[in-house]
């Protein structure tokens, strides 16, 4: 009888409790968030800075019509400070609801920002609770960020999700230009930072930072692409080039894209061999060949190879000439296959070790089909 009382006291005690923490505690209720979809950053004039805010107008978003103008479904706010607190506090003066960044999706990053460097913009977005680790970050190549956030965009009634899809829609892999991403290779002794690229509504190709996390310079498109091969990042991709054999251009429509890299070090400098993989299928052929015939087919497949190679060789030979910066994380496979020599070499690999590292690629392709049709339509009767 004495067990039961106490069951029943103790469960009493338990029920009367949880009075308390039923509920909702948060103060702010949806209607009173202004829900902040995109973000940009940009250096004002001296020392100042400029935030700029892209808010999902909820109105705009829960209707199948078109918005009566192209900012429908969005507002946009900037505001100046002293640091990026400072700015963002000022924008709480033009907007009457609570700013809610738990869904921001994206920050723009202004090209004068980037090349004057983003430690101190690091340093409040690592610190703010409010921060989505898997917030994108894209570089706006020759402009500012604010200019990026009035454009209004085709099939997205709030813009900054077309420009996150953009990288995804060419190739790219979801989720690997995001600021935790951004901060393991800030963090990382083996990489130096790098994030997309845009200019209007085209994704230009990828910003490359150094250890100060200064804008040193950019990839262009094809090396961004050439890039997320090496890094294992690319999924599909359609190649176009020229084959000299046949005078004409021929596309593939690339996949299953694979990478081995072995390394050595012999005394402080490494050697790096990168062997790629990846199997293609013909898409257009504008050569007057007929792909039917096997040795053609060949011929095309070695000529993508050397096309392949020489253009990934290029790519690396100009990011240790022109930027010193190891931009593949060739750093961090050194530091798998050799830890114990990694440890003298971590801390000059991005000033020295890379750019006197010894680095050779090979590309191996293999064509599977060569489409519905292998005589190219543009043949006549004489030519067959």
């Amino acid at each position: 009888m004495r067990t039961f009382q106490k069951a029943l006291f103790y469960s009493g005690m338990i029920l009367f409790c949880m009075i308390f923490v039923t509920g909702c505690w948060d103060k702010h209720e949806l209607n009173d968030r202004a829900i902040i979809m995109g973000v940009g950053l940009d250096q004002g004039d001296d020392d100042s800075v400029i935030i700029s805010m892209q808010i999902a107008r909820p109105s705009g978003l829960g209707t199948n019509e078109q918005p009566e103008n192209e900012t429908g479904a969005f507002e946009y706010v900037e505001s100046t400070g002293k640091n990026w607190m400072d700015a963002a506090q000022h924008s709480s003066f033009q907007i009457s609801r609570y700013r809610f960044f738990g869904q921001r999706r994206v920050i723009f990053i202004g090209e004068k920002l980037a090349r004057r460097g983003l430690k101190n913009t690091l340093d409040e977005f690592s610190r703010y609770t409010q921060v989505r680790l898997r917030t994108d970050m894209i570089v706006i190549q020759g402009g500012e960020a604010r200019d990026q956030l009035k454009k209004s965009r085709p099939f997205e009634r709030v813009p900054v999700l077309s420009d996150i899809k953009l990288h995804t829609a060419i190739g790219g892999k979801s989720g690997d230009t995001t600021f935790r991403d951004f901060l393991m290779d800030v963090l990382s002794d083996g990489a130096s930072p790098t994030l997309v690229s845009m200019n209007g509504n085209q994704v230009t190709g990828r910003a490359v930072f150094n250890s100060d996390l200064q804008l040193v310079g950019y990839l262009t498109m094809d090396e961004a692409i050439n890039r997320l091969w090496i890094t294992g990042g690319l999924k599909q991709y359609v190649y176009t080039f020229r084959v000299p054999q046949f005078n004409g251009l021929v596309s593939l429509q690339t996949s299953k894209f694979k990478r081995d890299i072995t390394t050595k070090i012999s005394g402080n400098k490494a050697q790096i061999h990168i062997a790629l993989s990846a199997v293609a299928d013909l898409q257009e052929n504008d050569s007057s060949v007929d792909m039917y015939e096997t040795h053609h087919l060949q011929t095309v497949q070695q000529a993508f190879n050397h096309y392949l190679q020489k253009s990934m060789t290029d790519m690396v030979k100009r990011t240790q000439e022109e930027y010193g910066i190891d931009v593949f994380q060739l750093g961090e496979v050194i530091h798998r296959q050799h830890p114990i020599q990694w440890r003298d070499m971590k801390n000059d690999w991005n000033r020295n070790g890379y750019q006197n590292a010894q680095i050779t690629v090979n590309v191996y392709t293999t064509i599977k089909r060569a489409g519905l049709t292998t005589l190219p339509l543009q043949l006549n009767e004489g030519d067959q």
